[in-house]
């Protein structure tokens, strides 16, 4: 594994599922903590970054990187910034079109700035603000397992089957992205499908009471579609 600066951007009550995380899956890699600043994520991670290439996710992700997740070096060199789409169906013919229903029409290029890998040595100035700010700039595609993450079009517009998939997708991810429902405290019946909740079992030692509780009501409930992980095992679903 590339030996990244690691940031963490403390934007919810959940840094410690993220630390704990790095404790056991990454052991001795450090990391930065930071609360991310007026002018933005990008602002706030290339000054965290002081120059160094660096992983940075929201508090609340869990990690699980492993060799060979993530691009080689001389490749991140070569962008600016390298992430995933923020809409998990962007690009799916079918459910695509059902953002527009959300008043927000599906856009292949919209990069979720939750988890990114940002490379300093590529900008020349430092933006002020995150609106506009990759326009012109070269963008490396992450794959959907390493920010396999929640999506409001989960919760309105897809079907149990839809979702069963996306969660078998997820059972092998290296990132597990599930703080909007962790913000939110609850989780439908369909993104108890499409969400590995039960992959947070192992980090909330180091929770508040209030934290623990909100991520054990959700792993509860995920457990319980069993067949989830079963499925992926059988039709091969790996990374």
């Amino acid at each position: 594994m590339l030996n990244l600066n690691l940031i963490i951007l403390e934007v919810n009550p959940f840094t410690a599922l993220t630390e704990e995380s790095i404790r056991k899956n990454m052991p001795g890699a450090g990391y930065t903590i930071a609360r991310v600043n007026p002018k933005g994520v990008l602002n706030t991670a290339l000054d965290v970054a002081e120059g160094k290439i660096s992983f940075v996710v929201m508090s609340g992700v869990v990690l699980d990187i492993k060799d060979g997740d993530l691009p080689p070096l001389r490749v991140i060199q070569q962008y600016h910034l390298c992430a995933a789409r923020n809409q998990v169906y962007a690009d799916h013919e079918q459910l695509s079109r059902f953002y527009n229903y959300l008043d927000r029409p599906a856009n292949k290029k919209e990069l979720g700035l939750d988890v990114f890998i940002i490379n300093p040595a590529m900008w020349d100035t430092v933006p002020d603000k995150d609106a506009g700010a990759l326009k012109d700039k070269k963008l490396l595609s992450m794959p959907r397992y390493m920010n396999h993450k929640t999506d409001e079009l989960i919760d309105t517009c897809v079907s149990s089957y839809e979702a069963l998939k996306y969660g078998m997708l997820g059972q092998q991810a290296a990132v597990h992205n599930y703080r909007s429902c962790l913000e939110k405290g609850t989780a439908s019946v369909v993104e108890r499908y499409a969400y590995c909740f039960e992959k947070l079992s192992p980090y909330l030692d180091a929770l508040g009471d209030e934290e623990k509780q909100i991520c054990q009501g959700l792993i509860d409930r995920s457990t319980k579609i069993s067949m989830r992980a079963k499925l992926a095992v059988a039709l091969g679903y790996r990374r």
